[in-house]
């Protein structure tokens, strides 16, 4: 059975801002790869990563966030995961039901610019 190893979070286009809500799209990519555990950097990041996210709103943002956080930890359960949400948001109970640590940020409107 292959394993996740590293896993590599890059923008595809960060400076890009868009100020209709309907023609927005995801500006991050989250790729995985499969490597040897010859690699003598992947114990090492392996043993050290810590992992936030910031899911909230809808179930359809929680539950896979929450399910990613479950492989995570299955990978291996020293792993140190956060969640960020509302205090009044779905969020707020469905992170702390599956057993994750989950702290409040308050939710704002950012000004069109």
């Amino acid at each position: 059975m292959a394993t996740i190893s590293q896993f590599y979070l890059f923008p595809s286009n960060p400076t890009q801002h868009n100020s209709d809500p309907r023609k927005l799209r995801i500006t991050y990519c989250l790729a995985f790869k499969e490597t040897s555990n010859q690699d003598h950097n992947v114990e090492k990041w392996r043993d050290h990563l810590r992992v936030m996210f910031a899911a909230g709103g809808t179930g359809g943002h929680i539950y896979p966030a929450i399910a990613i956080a479950d492989q995570l930890k299955t990978i291996n359960p020293n792993r140190q995961i956060l969640f960020i949400g509302t205090p009044n948001g779905m969020e707020s109970i469905a992170v702390p039901s599956a057993g994750y640590d989950f702290r409040t940020v308050p939710a704002t409107i950012h000004p069109v610019i």
